[in-house]
């Protein structure tokens, strides 16, 4: 079965069994690396990177949130971020959520995720 082969190339790889794979076991995600290619003025954190392959969150679906954002909510906490929320049809129609520093240049990803809240 190929999508075995798959399953436990990516837990030798990645040193352990992501969350995201019982949600999205047969998917053949594109992990993000730090030379992975983001929406022109930012850039991912270390922190970004991990919760995307922990999370199985594709970097095409990061780069249309942070191009064409369905949501957008400046001072959105009390760090100051922006997030930006998109519907990801591919995943279930759920929101994704990506937050960004916009006090730096180029401006940070700080975290990634579905935000089960949003309707």
């Amino acid at each position: 079965m190929p999508e075995t082969g798959l399953l436990l190339r990516l837990v030798v790889i990645l040193g352990y069994w992501p969350r995201a794979l019982v949600y999205h076991v047969a998917s053949k995600v594109v992990l993000p690396t730090k030379q992975a290619i983001m929406t022109e003025g930012f850039t991912l954190t270390e922190h970004a990177r991990y919760q995307m392959r922990d999370r199985a969150i594709e970097p095409a679906w990061v780069d249309a949130t942070l191009s064409a954002p369905q949501r957008l909510l400046s001072l959105a906490d009390s760090y100051g971020n922006t997030h930006y929320l998109r519907q990801i049809s591919d995943f279930g129609d759920r929101w994704l959520r990506v937050v960004v520093n916009p006090t730096v240049e180029p401006q940070k990803v700080v975290t990634v995720f579905f935000d089960r809240r949003v309707k």
